[in-house]
């Protein structure tokens, strides 16, 4: 009996492993059918789509065919000159069309100046300039563009680059065996994964959904994860905007931040501290990175600041403040954000421009969702606005300077320009 049972017992464990092996040999051959994976575009999945609607904006993002937010594009250049724009969620357009976004508006600008050029818009939610300098890796030697335009938003980007607290996981919780099994899976059978990825994103349908439902959930998450200190902070907010949070009316990562750094936009003003002198150096190695591959294939790159509501506008000040953050007088006044971005520039020669006093000046004007901050349409509008003529300038001196003869010329200037 003893003797059957072990004989079972390796039968049913060749059984399995012959069976992983053809299985394995299955996902080889759709690689060969499928040929090489291109599910992975830019910065999205070619050809997908994703619909949002909350209660300050309603919009649909639709992804090209290379990857990122956009029309259609071809490889080879369809105007005489090609510029990338790489940002975060202010270059996306987060809570606007596309063509709102301020890139193709610029885009827009220099047509109808008779200027024959293509913008795409790179922008990705969440990016940091560690993410501006992974896209501009991938996306240079792609697109080949004649101008990198590297979009930094003010005070939050500074602050991504700080190290992140590791929190480390018992040995063998459920999500480090979770973590692990996906991993052997994905090396396992990535053709598989690959094709049944493909298929479901092209057969996505867009439904027009609130996210209230996802963010309710989130926010019980987020609120179970505080600390006692931060439950105390948390607490001391007004009743409207903890209740917004708790009903999935708020973004719960907005609260989350503001409770675990509500110093965030204060950072940016501490120009003279060490902790913020060793930022803007990490900030400027990624900008470096940009530039190096820029080089490489002949294309111009420029930083721009991208004005943030806290520091250009007193009712998101306030809005900010009731959320949790700490704020100060000085921050509708100061250049220390911009002067971040413009000494991260210059340690390598990068040409920095800001248009943050021209926000300033327009007192009464509304250029950010009030809870949500980032730009609506007329904050795109304007944006695009103050640096069209500049980009005239520079794509114009461009078409004229650039040759074959000079394919890595490098432009400096030390001065950050008011346009």
């Amino acid at each position: 009996m003893k003797e059957f049972v072990v004989k079972k017992a390796i039968g049913v464990l060749f059984f399995t492993l012959a069976t992983i092996l053809v299985t394995i040999l299955i996902d080889r051959g759709i690689g060969l059918f499928i040929g090489k994976d291109e599910s992975r575009g830019l910065l999205f999945p070619p050809h997908s789509k994703a619909a949002y609607k909350t209660l300050e904006f309603q919009f649909t993002a639709s992804i090209n065919n290379l990857g990122f937010r956009d029309r259609e594009f071809r490889l080879s250049k369809s105007a005489a000159s090609r510029v990338i724009a790489i940002g975060d969620s202010f270059t996306y357009g987060w809570g606007v069309s596309v063509d709102e976004s301020w890139p193709k508006v610029l885009e827009r600008n220099l047509k109808s100046r008779g200027l024959s050029v293509e913008i795409a818009n790179l922008g990705a939610p969440g990016a940091s300039p560690i993410n501006y300098a992974d896209t501009a890796e991938k996306a240079i030697p792609l697109l080949k563009p004649d101008l990198v335009v590297v979009a930094v938003l003010q005070g939050e980007d500074l602050a991504q680059l700080k190290p992140k607290p590791v929190k480390v996981a018992p040995t063998f919780s459920p999500l480090i065996i979770k973590a692990l099994i996906s991993r052997m899976v994905h090396r396992m059978y990535p053709n598989t994964i690959a094709l049944a990825h493909k298929v479901r994103t092209e057969r996505v349908i867009i439904k027009e959904q609130s996210v209230a439902t996802e963010w309710e959930g989130e926010a019980a998450h987020v609120l179970a994860e505080f600390t006692p200190g931060e439950k105390k902070r948390y607490e001391s907010l007004d009743p409207l905007t903890r209740d917004a949070f708790i009903n999935g009316k708020l973004n719960p990562y907005l609260i989350q931040t503001a409770i675990k750094f509500p110093d965030l936009f204060l950072l940016t003003l501490r120009l003279n501290e060490p902790g913020v002198k060793v930022l803007i150096n990490e900030m400027s190695k990624q900008f470096d990175r940009i530039k190096k591959v820029a080089d490489q294939y002949g294309a111009r790159v420029i930083i721009i600041s991208v004005p943030f509501g806290i520091y250009f506008d007193r009712h998101t000040v306030e809005t900010r403040q009731r959320h949790g953050f700490f704020v100060e007088k000085d921050m509708l006044v100061s250049d220390a954000p911009d002067q971040a971005i413009r000494l991260a520039s210059e340690q390598i020669g990068l040409q920095f421009f800001k248009v943050t006093d021209r926000f300033r000046n327009e007192k009464h004007a509304n250029f950010s969702f009030e809870q949500d901050g980032h730009f609506n349409a007329s904050g795109n509008q304007f944006y695009a606005d103050q640096l069209t003529d500049m980009m005239q300038e520079l794509i114009t001196a461009s078409m004229k300077t650039y040759s074959s003869f000079f394919p890595r010329k490098v432009y400096v200037d030390d001065i950050a320009r008011e346009y």
